[in-house]
């Protein structure tokens, strides 16, 4: 637009802006804004708005803020934009810090089976970032732990990232570890027998027509 004359607009920067934070390359987010600012264009509220969320969206929380008290006249997207300003990570480090400050309060010593429950939570609910901070603690603590690499494995599947998933089994083979298969176990005409996963039973039939029946 320079190069062609073009003057950028009120229109030109919040684009700009947009696409900035959708991609989160906020140092050419920074550049347009200081070209704004140079170029003397008031900022006004649809405006901000988009400046607002790029610098909360790349963590910038400082400059967001000071966006928002410049704002003359502050609408429902401004408050709506601010308010958002948390973004994925910053709300996962927060989540790791109440738990990471949780778990120093306790009156217990801080171990490797502490993380490690923490990060078997973290497999339930899918916080994969999170998972692999408390992962980092359980190996410090204890590096020979041989449940690590199964619950990462079982964390990187829950959240359907099967790549990683397949390292961490790699690693379990590198390590000569084997996971211990599911099983269950079932009463069968007075005898409990043990079903364990892909194994082949003498009585198979017999107990798949009892599990059919209950």
């Amino acid at each position: 637009m320079q190069s062609g004359e073009y003057k950028p607009t009120h229109f030109t920067y919040s684009s700009i802006y947009s696409a900035c934070a959708s991609i989160g390359a906020v140092e050419q987010g920074k550049w347009v804004h200081a070209h704004m600012t140079k170029a003397g264009l008031m900022l006004i509220a649809f405006v901000g708005n988009t400046l607002v969320d790029m610098y909360s969206k790349a963590g910038s929380f400082k400059d967001a803020k000071k966006i928002f008290d410049r704002l003359e006249k502050k609408d429902v997207v401004s408050w709506n934009s601010i308010l958002g300003v948390p973004t994925t990570d910053l709300r996962r480090k927060l989540a790791f810090d109440r738990a990471q400050c949780f778990i120093k309060a306790m009156p217990i010593e801080t171990n490797a089976a502490v993380w490690g429950a923490l990060l078997s939570a973290c497999r339930i609910h899918e916080n994969v970032e999170l998972g692999i901070i408390a992962a980092e603690c359980v190996f410090e603590l204890d590096p020979h732990d041989s449940d690590l690499p199964v619950l990462l494995a079982n964390m990187y599947a829950s959240a359907g990232r099967w790549s990683d998933a397949a390292e961490a089994r790699q690693m379990m083979k590198d390590i000569k570890l084997k996971k211990e298969p599911a099983c269950s176990w079932m009463e069968v005409a007075n005898a409990v027998h043990m079903l364990v996963a892909n194994d082949q039973h003498p009585q198979i039939e017999e107990i798949r027509g009892m599990w059919e029946k209950n």
